[in-house]
Formats: structure tokens, sequence, C-alpha cells
């Protein structure tokens, strides 16, 4: 049953769905008028390639010295692509970006079409791998269900989630989970939203039509909490936590695999393991095991931070809400 958590913690959907929000306040600024294409790509390339670069450039130079001094060292390809796992995630981003001046214009003429015409699209491509055999065009997806996700907030951005009632939204969460249901029970997809050992696929290498639906439900859940967090957000010092942590945010994602990795092998030279089955033992120490890479992430922020810190302008105040945009 541990898959049930799966659709509230599998959080790529909102990461997209708050991305999406972000660009299009982003691309109209607080006038309601299109930011120049290559004044808002430049702005966001340099936010989310700066940390990025600043991550490979230390892995690169690190790497190649430790061939230079350990002769039997086999290179980070060999025993730890894991924690170049961000970077398949930021690629995908980073093209959502470059599309965003088409995706929001399309959105301004017709959003229920495009929002359509973009999950009919994800179902086309999963028809035809399920029935195909041909898993390769599943990949097609990694693009349009992130796609989908992203033009999910732009529905956020412009004021149209924000006008609906709750009635309306507890309907979008209970439609969006009935679909989720039909499709993990009755249809062809895993319930897990994450990769599960022993399952044919995986719902999100590539994404699937699934994922879409996780996202309609997310966002509908996360409309549904707005004005609770929305309140507390009002107040001075969780705001500013949040500030605080969108300001380093780029870097804590691309070093968080680095810090896993750093806890792990501490683990190792004291002579401990990572327990694979969830026995009453690996619960026990699923506490350490948040502990130790948050500790392992700390300096790398407080270092590398930095970098990141200086492609950001002080902001006067903080970003209003879409209906205060309006």
């Amino acid at each position: 049953m541990l898959w049930t958590a799966t659709w509230l913690l599998q959080i790529i959907p909102v990461f997209f769905f708050v991305g999406g929000f972000s660009n299009y306040v982003g691309w109209t600024g607080t006038t309601g008028s299109d930011r120049s294409e290559r004044a808002f790509l430049t702005t966001r390339l340099q936010r989310i390639l700066a940390p990025v670069l600043v991550f490979l450039a230390i892995w690169t130079v690190g790497d190649i010295a430790a061939r230079l001094v350990v002769s039997d060292y086999p290179g980070v390809w060999h025993w730890g692509r894991v924690v170049l796992v961000p970077l398949w995630f930021i690629g995908v981003y980073l093209g959502v970006v470059l599309l965003m001046p088409l995706t929001a214009r399309l959105h301004r003429r017709a959003p229920a079409v495009t929002i359509m015409l973009l999950g009919a699209a994800i179902a086309l491509v999963d028809i035809v791998r399920f029935t195909s055999g041909v898993d390769g065009i599943g990949y097609v997806n990694g693009a349009l269900v992130f796609l989908f996700a992203h033009q999910l907030g732009y529905f956020y951005a412009d004021g149209t989630l924000t006008g609906w009632n709750r009635s309306r939204l507890w309907m979008l969460v209970a439609v969006s989970f009935a679909t989720l249901v039909a499709l993990t029970s009755v249809g062809p997809y895993p319930r897990s939203m994450v990769a599960v050992a022993g399952e044919r696929f995986s719902n999100l290498n590539p994404p699937t039509l699934a994922i879409a639906c996780l996202s309609i439900f997310q966002v509908g859940l996360a409309m549904l909490a707005r004005p609770a967090v929305t309140r507390r957000l009002n107040r001075r010092r969780p705001w500013l936590g949040v500030v605080a942590l969108n300001s380093v945010v780029m870097t804590i994602f691309v070093w968080h695999m680095t810090a896993y990795v750093l806890a792990l092998g501490l683990v190792q030279l004291l002579g401990g393991q990572l327990r694979q089955q969830a026995t009453s033992q690996w619960w026990l120490e699923r506490p350490m095991w948040f502990a130790l890479p948050m500790l392992a992430l700390l300096p790398l922020v407080a270092v590398f931070g930095t970098f990141e810190l200086r492609r950001l302008r002080p902001a006067s105040s903080r970003t209003k809400e879409p209906g205060e945009q309006r």
C-alpha cells in the first residue's frame, strides 16, 4: 500500500505547475503586457543554468582530479551516475521554458482547447505505445506530460483557478482521482507514481497519462489548500523562509543527490548499509536517512548557493497573487 503515498508525495507535477504560474507572471509582468522574448528567456536561462554550470564544473574537476590521484578510480559515470539524475529534469524544464512564449500565446487564444489537445496527444501516445509494443515512442510524452502540467499553471496565473469556488475544486479532485483509480486498476498503468522494482514499466520514465491525471489531482488539492497556506504565508517569518529557500532552490535541487551519496558513503564507512526492504528496521532508520542527507546538503548550499544568489536582484516587494495582478 506504499504506492498510495506516491499520489501525494510525487511532486514533480506540482513543480511544473508552479513553474507555469511563475513563468506566465514573469512573461506578462505586473502590467499585463508581454516582455520581449529575449529579455524573458535570458532572465530565466540565467537563473536555471548558473547553478547547473557550477555543479558540472565542480564534478568535472573533482572527477578528473580523482582519476589522476587514484589509479583504479572508475569515474563518477561508473560508480555515481545517481548524482547526475537531476540534470535530466533540468533539461526537460529548460525545454518547457524555451517553449513558454508559444504556449503562453496559445493559452491566451484558446486556453481550454490547448490543454485538452495536450491531454488528447498524451493519451494517443500511450495508446500507440501499448498497442504497438514500441516503448520508445513513450518518450514523446516526456515532453507532452510536463508541458501539460506547466500549462495548468497558466490557469492559476491568469486567475481562472482562483475564481473557482470550493465545490468546483472538489469536483476537479474527485473526477481526477476517479480517473486515476480507473487507469491504475482497469487500465495498464502501475499504481505507483515512482519506479518500482518488478513493474513492467514506470509511470514516470517515460511519463504517462497517469502522471497527467495526477497533475490535475494535485493541482486541485493545492488550490483547496491555498487559502490556509496563504494565511500562513501572510506572516512575516514563514514568508521570509519561503523567500530564502526559493533564492537557492536550483542549488538545492542540483546538489541534493550529491548530498545523498555523501550520506550513504558516511554510513557505509561506519559499517552501516542502505536497506532495500521495508522492514521494521527500515522504518526505524527513516529519520536518519532524512537527517543525514540534509546535513550533508547544508554546506553544499552554503558554498555553491552564492552563485545563484548573484543572479537574483533584490525584490522590492513580495510577488502578488494572481487575483491581485489582474
